[in-house]
């Protein structure tokens, strides 16, 4: 499978155009997945997200992945969204927030802090948004990378930044704020935002439908910045996917650092169990 991403990867670089995959033109799980996820309403998404309380609604604390936040932060954070909702031209106009809490989404988002909003309309009858709310964090690699990189105004607008570069289609709302002197993401919670999950895939072909396409889609999306404020261009990039020269060095470099992966884990569990870190 890491062998198929990197020669997927490569062919799509090489041929120096980026591709988008909708259902149209996608192939087995990742086809069906495209379309279940077009058919998805936001009625669906609200019915999932909240409960309805006292002839209103309000996000749902039963929703495994929501954590209620204690009285003086929900606060700060429903003044906040208000105020960014008044004053930033990527806010939606005419809402109002009536509910806020604590959300956990993906890996990546373990131990940053991230929040999820209920808006509602104040002109359209029973009509809400959903605002999500994500800490941006240093980039991993910045210490390892000697290359000069852009002076962004904070970590926020720099993922925002590439995201529009990159993304075929960047999602609704998105915008940098500054909160308790630390920068978030701002976006619209979408219907058709979502992810295939391992559970979904029933045999290798899957895995080796999702993992081609994510291939691809990963080179289109820096096929897309190419160029840009001193990024490699698509000639250099085209090259790169060209050369034979690095496929292998990479996958076995991958090989080994999960073994690194797997030893601190076992460390960490050990720890774990000796109470190292406590008991919260």
């Amino acid at each position: 499978m890491a062998q198929l991403y990197v020669r997927s990867y490569s062919a799509t670089l090489a041929k120096g155009k980026a591709i988008s995959i909708d259902p149209r033109t996608a192939r087995g799980i990742v086809c069906d997945f495209l379309t279940s996820a077009a058919q998805s309403t936001y009625k669906d998404l609200l019915k999932k997200r909240t409960i309805s309380k006292k002839k209103s609604i309000m996000l749902s604390l039963s929703d495994e992945r929501h954590f209620k936040l204690e009285k003086v932060l929900r606060k700060e954070l429903k003044a906040h969204i208000t105020e960014w909702i008044k004053t930033s031209s990527d806010g939606p106009y005419n809402y109002q927030v009536i509910s806020a809490v604590f959300r956990l989404a993906g890996t990546g988002s373990i131990g940053v802090k991230r929040y999820l909003f209920l808006l509602k309309s104040t002109n359209t009858k029973n009509h809400y948004l959903l605002l999500d709310m994500k800490q941006a964090s240093t980039s991993s690699v910045k210490p390892h990378v000697p290359v000069q990189q852009l002076a962004w105004e904070n970590e926020a607008a720099r993922v925002i930044g590439v995201q529009q570069r990159m993304q075929n289609v960047s999602a609704a709302l998105l915008s940098a704020t500054v909160f308790k002197g630390e920068s978030y993401i701002i976006q619209e919670l979408q219907p058709v935002k979502d992810s295939i999950k391992f559970k979904q895939l029933k045999d290798y072909r899957d895995m080796y439908q999702v993992i081609d396409d994510m291939a691809s889609l990963t080179a289109s999306a820096q096929l897309r910045s190419g160029g840009m404020q001193g990024s490699a261009n698509l000639d250099e990039l085209m090259a790169f996917g060209a050369d034979q020269g690095w496929q292998e060095a990479v996958i076995a470099y991958a090989e080994k650092y999960a073994g690194t992966v797997k030893k601190y884990y076992n460390e960490y569990c050990k720890d774990f169990k000796k109470g190292i870190y406590g008991t919260t």
